[in-house]
C-alpha cells in the first residue's frame, strides 16, 4: 500500500524569550501559504507555520522539516528565533492584529465521538494564550471515513499515550490537542492531537514518523489492544500515571515505536 506520511507543525517565535507575533515576518496564510523547496511557510495566527511534502520514508521526512525549517529561519530578522514551547503568553501588543484574533478558520472532529468539536475561545488572561501544534498527515488511498476514525484513535493509544509522558506542555490543551482531534483530508486524514514537542530533535521526528508509519500500516488490527474510555481520558487530562501504566501493559503485549525517553 502507497502510504505517506506528512506534517504541518507551528512555532512560536521569540525575542530572547518573549513571544513575538509571526504576521509580517513569514509571509503566506491557510488559503495561500508561501511555497518553499520540499514545503510551504505560513502565518497562523501568531505563529509560523511549515507545511512539508509527505514523505514515504524516514529519511525524506527528516530532510523535509530540516529543509522548511532552515527556509523559515532564512526568512527571520537575526533578532527573532524558534521556541520550542508549546504555548505561551503574548502581550496585548503582540495581539492587536486582526489576524492574531481568527482561531479555528475550520472545524475538526473527535474520532471517539464522531461530532464536530466545538472551539470555546478562552476569556480573561488566557485569552492572551497561543499553542503551537505538530500535526500529522497520513496518506491512505481510499481511506474510508470509519477507517479514519479507527486511525486516529488508535493514532491517540499507540502515540497521543506516549506523548502525554513526554510533552512537557499542559496548557496547549486549553485550546486544542484533546484526544482524537482530526480532519479528514483528499489524501486521508490529519491528526491534531500533538503537540510541537515532537518536532525540536532528530529523534523525536524520526519516532513520530515511525509510530505514524507503524499504525498507518497496522491499524486495522490494533483496536483490540486498548480501551477507549482509559485513552481519552488520560490524554485529556495530562494522566501521566495512567499513560505509563497503559503503556506498561500494552507494551507486554505488542511491539511498537517507543520514545526514546521512554523505557519499557
Amino acid at each position: 500500500m502507497h502510504i505517506t506520511i506528512g506534517n504541518d507543525v507551528e512555532f512560536i517565535l521569540v525575542k530572547g524569550k518573549v513571544p513575538v507575533s509571526a504576521i509580517g515576518f513569514v509571509g503566506g496564510s491557510k488559503t495561500s501559504p508561501s511555497p518553499c523547496h520540499l514545503g510551504a511557510l505560513q502565518e497562523d495566527n501568531v505563529l509560523a507555520e511549515i507545511n512539508i511534502y509527505p514523505a514515504q520514508d524516514s529519511s525524506a521526512w527528516e530532510t523535509n522539516i530540516q529543509t522548511v525549517v532552515q527556509e523559515l529561519k532564512n526568512r527571520l530578522p537575526p533578532f527573532l528565533s524558534l521556541s520550542t514551547a508549546a504555548s505561551m503568553l503574548f502581550s496585548e501588543k503582540e495581539l492587536r492584529h486582526p489576524l492574531a484574533k481568527e482561531f479555528g478558520c475550520d472545524p475538526d472532529y473527535n474520532a471517539w465521538t464522531h461530532m464536530v468539536n466545538k472551539f470555546t475561545k478562552p476569556t480573561g488572561n488566557l485569552a492572551r494564550l497561543r499553542s503551537a501544534g505538530g500535526h500529522v498527515h497520513v496518506g491512505i488511498p481510499k481511506l474510508s471515513v470509519k477507517d479514519g476514525f479507527e486511525l486516529i484513535r488508535c493514532m491517540d493509544a499507540f502515540i497521543g499515550t506516549q506523548s502525554v509522558l513526554v510533552d512537557k506542555d499542559i496548557r496547549r490543551k486549553i485550546l486544542y490537542g484533546k484526544a482524537g482531534a482530526m480532519r479528514f483530508k483528499p489524501y486521508g486524514v490529519e491528526w491534531r492531537t500533538p503537540s510541537n514537542f515532537w518536532a525540536h530533535t532528530a529523534a523525536g521526528r524520526k519516532w513520530m514518523f515511525d509510530s505514524a508509519m507503524f499504525v498507518a500500516l497496522n491499524y486495522k488490527d490494533l483496536h483490540k489492544y486498548y480501551i477507549t474510555e482509559d485513552i481519552v481520558t488520560l490524554i485529556n487530562s495530562n494522566n501521566k500515571s495512567q499513560a505509563s501504566k497503559f503503556l506498561k501493559t500494552l507494551r507486554k503485549s505488542l511491539e511498537f515505536p517507543l520514545h526514546p525517553a521512554l523505557e519499557y
